[in-house]
C-alpha cells in the first residue's frame, strides 16, 4: 500500500490540529502537556511535543490494520461495517457502564431520573435551585460555540463530551 496516500491526510489532521486546540480552551478534549488532545497525544510516540511524518504513517498504519481484518492490504465494505459495529457496541458498553451507578447490570430509572437531574442542574449557575430562559440560553450558546469551533461546522452526536477520541478516530 502506498504511505504517501496517507500522508495528505495525516497532513490535514496536523493542519486541524489549532482548531482542536481552540476547541480544548472551553469544554472540549483535555489537552497533555504538549497541547495535544488525547487522540493526537497517542500520535507522539516519542513525546517530543511534535508529530513527526514518520509517526503520523505509522499511526494510519495501525489504523488500516485495524480496519483490514484479513490483512490483505484492502479494506472491503464489510471489514468497515464490522469495525464500526464492534466500536459502536464497545461505545454502547461504556455508556450503559457509565448510567448504570450501581453496577447491577441494569439501568433504573432512577438511575436515569439523577442522571438526568443532575445535567440539568449543572445549567443552574446561579444556583437558585431553578434552571432560567437566561441560564438556558447561556448554555447553548456556550454549546454552540464548542461544538462549531471557528469553521461553524456541526459536530456528529457522540463527540467529545461521550467518550475520548480514540486514536483511530475518523474511521
Amino acid at each position: 500500500m502506498n504511505k504517501s496516500r496517507w500522508l495528505i491526510p495525516g497532513m490535514a489532521l496536523l493542519l486541524a490540529s489549532p482548531l482542536l486546540l481552540a476547541a480544548g480552551q472551553k469544554g472540549g478534549p483535555k489537552l497533555d502537556a504538549n497541547g495535544f488532545p488525547p487522540h493526537l497525544s497517542a500520535i507522539d510516540t516519542n513525546k517530543d511535543g511534535k508529530l513527526s511524518a514518520e509517526e503520523i504513517n505509522a499511526a494510519e498504519d495501525a489504523r488500516i490494520a485495524k480496519l483490514d481484518a484479513n490483512g490483505d492490504g484492502e479494506v472491503t465494505a464489510e471489514e468497515f461495517k464490522a469495525h464500526r459495529e464492534a466500536r459502536r457496541q464497545e461505545r454502547s458498553q461504556k455508556r450503559m457502564a457509565r448510567l448504570d451507578t450501581n453496577g447491577d447490570g441494569v439501568v433504573s430509572t432512577d438511575e436515569l431520573k439523577a442522571q438526568g437531574h443532575e445535567r440539568m442542574m449543572k445549567l443552574d449557575t446561579n444556583g437558585d435551585g431553578t434552571i432560567s430562559a437566561d441560564e438556558m440560553r447561556e448554555h447553548h450558546q456556550g454549546m454552540r460555540g464548542d461544538k462549531r469551533g471557528e469553521r461553524g461546522e456541526h459536530r456528529r452526536h457522540g463527540g467529545w463530551q461521550d467518550d475520548a477520541p480514540p486514536a483511530d478516530k475518523g474511521d
